[in-house]
């Protein structure tokens, strides 16, 4: 409930470069009314500024925001420390976009990972049915005498099709699953057009491999299975990645950012806008490879990784980082 307080009435003549410095601090006083006047002696009160352009932007970056907070997990975000900086609309976009780039490289591979690894998974389904076949992929369009056909026909035209090819051709269906029946159909090349013809009336429908060069369905099976395992690891490898990363912007210490950081593999760039003191970005320093730590030496130093007062081994560890001698003696 609202209560009756005394109030103030406070009349400011300021310059026009330290009027938003004066509404910020008078907001932070709570000021509850402001009302602006030209200067001079007419008094008259300036209508309020249109800034629905500019609230629509401040809303369009708020909501630039939690995209990033969404993709990383962040439920809420930390109250800052100390005084939080005074920053123009533009700044808040040049800080935000090179976010945004980072984010998208990071989940791009991750998508990535997972449609290789249905890629894999569908292929897999599709050479199961024929894993007892020795007929190389690479061999079934590819023979001058012989034409393969390999797919999958409804079960109850298998007797239909049967009764319609001719003895020139040669079925061999596989077991029977949900329904239809995995087949490979021969005939010689000059029966391939009859025997294609009575595929398509039975409702055949063609199986497309991808290039397995010399390899039967088993070695190609074994292959597939291998390949998806290690899109499995990498997978895991890359969310526990997002979440290590989401951890090490939202702790609050630099003790706890280190020990992230330990079992991090993610892009030094990711990190360096949150690091929080020296002791971070020390451990930030032996990500980064050596032509990064050549283009950053004066950010290490900034940050009191690398100079007079900094710790020796981290000097030596920077110096030694495949500098040529000359390099490092005039770098000590």
């Amino acid at each position: 409930m609202f209560s009756a307080v005394p109030m103030s009435r406070l009349g400011v003549a300021v310059l026009e470069r330290d009027k938003r410095a004066v509404l910020r601090l008078l907001g932070r006083l709570g000021v509850l009314h402001l009302v602006a006047t030209k200067a001079g002696p007419d008094t008259a009160p300036l209508a309020p500024p249109d800034r629905a352009v500019e609230l629509a932007r401040v809303d369009g970056l708020l909501a630039r925001v939690d995209t990033l907070c969404q993709r990383f997990g962040i439920e809420t975000l930390p109250e800052p420390a100390g005084t939080v900086p005074e920053m123009t609309l533009g700044q808040i976009d040049g800080v935000l976009r090179p976010l945004e780039d980072r984010a998208e490289a990071i989940l791009k591979h991750q998508m990535e990972l997972r449609k290789r690894w249905n890629e894999v998974q569908t292929e897999l389904e599709k050479m199961r049915p024929f894993l007892g076949l020795g007929i190389p992929f690479d061999q079934l369009g590819g023979s001058m005498f012989l034409h393969f056909a390999v797919g999958t026909l409804p079960a109850e035209k298998l007797g239909e099709l049967q009764a319609a090819v001719g003895p020139n051709v040669i079925l061999a269906p596989q077991a029977e699953q949900e329904g239809e029946v995995p087949l490979v159909a021969v005939t010689s090349r000059g029966g391939r057009e009859a025997l294609e013809s009575a595929l398509k009336q039975a409702g055949f429908v063609h199986e497309a491999f991808s290039a397995y060069d010399g390899e039967t369905a088993k070695i190609a099976s074994e292959s597939g299975r291998a390949e998806r395992e290690q899109l499995r690891a990498d997978l895991q490898e890359a969310d526990e990645e997002v979440m290590a990363l989401a951890a090490f912007r939202k702790t609050q210490t630099a003790e706890a950012q280190v020990l992230i950081l330990g079992n991090m593999h993610a892009r030094w760039d990711l990190l360096a806008d949150t690091a929080k003191g020296s002791a971070v970005w020390a451990a930030i320093a032996r990500k980064m490879g050596p032509q990064a730590l050549r283009m950053n030496l004066n950010t290490l130093v900034r940050h009191g990784v690398i100079g007079p007062d900094a710790n020796r081994e981290m000097v030596d560890y920077v110096a030694g980082r495949r500098m040529t001698r000359p390099q490092r003696a005039a770098f000590l």
